[in-house]
């Protein structure tokens, strides 16, 4: 848990210090456009060397937490359910999974930048259940 929160947190950060030229065209597709279209483009391109988000999930960066901790739309106060993704600055994949009333909740899965798994946690109600993970080169690493 405390590895996801970290990194959902350093994503929030980095994806906010990001700065767009605003003379250059944004290669991006626009927030209005349906995540399915993209996520559906992309699985097309079959060189593309990492995972990718899953069908109708919603970036983290589209989301707030309140001040209970708690996932929520940016346009409103209600904690959100669904599946979302979190993704590096380079726009590879770092996490998925899926909130249930703002909570984490079920298997999340999470990358190293070079696009192997880095953990699988389970969780309920935001507690975490069980987590397995691997090192960079995509062994499995034993906890004691």
């Amino acid at each position: 848990m405390k590895n996801l929160s970290v990194l959902l947190s350093l994503l929030f950060i980095f994806a906010g210090c990001e700065k767009e030229n605003a003379t250059t065209d944004n290669t991006r597709p626009a927030q209005e456009e349906d995540i399915t279209d993209i996520v559906d483009a992309e699985q097309a391109d079959p060189n593309r060397p990492r995972p990718l988000p899953p069908k109708g999930a919603v970036n983290v960066n589209n989301l707030i937490t309140d001040p209970e901790g708690l996932f929520c739309s940016k346009d409103s106060e209600i904690p959100f359910s669904g599946k979302i993704y979190a993704e590096y600055p380079s726009g590879h994949l770092s996490a998925e999974g899926t909130l249930k009333e703002g909570k984490y909740d079920g298997l999340w899965f999470m990358w190293h930048e070079n696009g192997q798994k880095q953990s699988e946690e389970n969780f309920k109600e935001g507690k975490t259940i069980s987590v397995k993970h691997w090192n960079k080169r995509g062994e499995p690493i034993e906890k004691s």
